[in-house]
């Protein structure tokens, strides 16, 4: 992908909320961070170049087919990575409910046999993550930070203050309560009232959906959650990631 990219640009891969920090105020963003997902529109739709710095830009793509410009100015990139079982709950709804894939009415159990055996938009979890781990290992001087969801979720001053620290900004202990606050799932559909346009209902259940930690328990049967522990064995078995799939 070429885009005409800047040193100070941040590219967010996978599920991540920087913007906050970056501003410098505990305040919900109002664009939609659709709007700026570098596969998704043309950038003469969403204004990027006239967008000021730093822009905070999104993707779910493989680190390969990130633009090569930002990779040559090894410009900033925050990668989230979360527990397959929960991204496959997510995903499940997301294709259930979203507008923009066709609301899919696919059965949970039609869905597992896809997400564990059938090829998915972006690839499967598990060669997604494996070539960022190998990225990671070949080229460590890539201005790469790694957050877990699971440790965002549950140790969120801790990790907002790490990601300020790559981020370079200047924070102060207001600052970080205030974003905590302004993050905590409870708080979210309060504040985002102003911009609930920009969200659907499918949107806003998965988004409640993608806040839980160990939601998969709820939808895994005793087989499937063998099958998919079998899976996860075979594939990541060279993997060295800590991934905790509850809490």
């Amino acid at each position: 992908m070429n885009i005409d990219s800047r040193e100070s640009d941040i590219i967010v891969c996978a599920y991540a909320k920087s913007e906050q920090l970056i501003a410098g105020k505990a305040e919900y963003s109002t664009k939609f961070k659709g709007g700026i997902f570098l596969e998704a529109q043309s950038f003469e739709e969403t204004g990027l170049a006239d967008m000021p710095s730093p822009r905070n830009l999104n993707t779910h793509l493989p680190f390969r087919m990130l633009p090569r410009k930002h990779v040559e100015l090894n410009a900033k990139i925050i990668h989230m990575l979360r527990n397959p079982k929960d991204v496959a709950v997510s995903m499940f709804h997301h294709v259930q409910k979203d507008p923009t894939v066709g609301g899919i009415p696919i059965p949970w159990n039609a869905f597992f046999e896809i997400f564990t055996s059938k090829p998915i938009p972006y690839g499967s979890w598990f060669d997604y993550e494996k070539d960022w781990e190998r990225v990671k290992k070949e080229r460590p001087n890539l201005n790469i930070h790694t957050v877990y969801y699971e440790n965002l979720k549950l140790n969120t001053q801790a990790e907002v203050k790490r990601l300020g620290d790559f981020l370079g900004v200047s924070y102060t202990d207001e600052l970080i309560e205030g974003i905590c606050q302004k993050v905590d799932f409870k708080n979210i559909l309060k504040g985002k009232t102003d911009v609930s346009s920009n969200f659907s209902t499918g949107k806003l259940i998965h988004a409640l959906y993608s806040r839980i930690i160990g939601d998969w328990k709820n939808w895994f049967t005793v087989a499937q959650n063998e099958k998919f522990d079998e899976l996860y064995a075979k594939e990541m078995k060279d993997s060295n990631l800590e991934i905790r799939f509850t809490q």
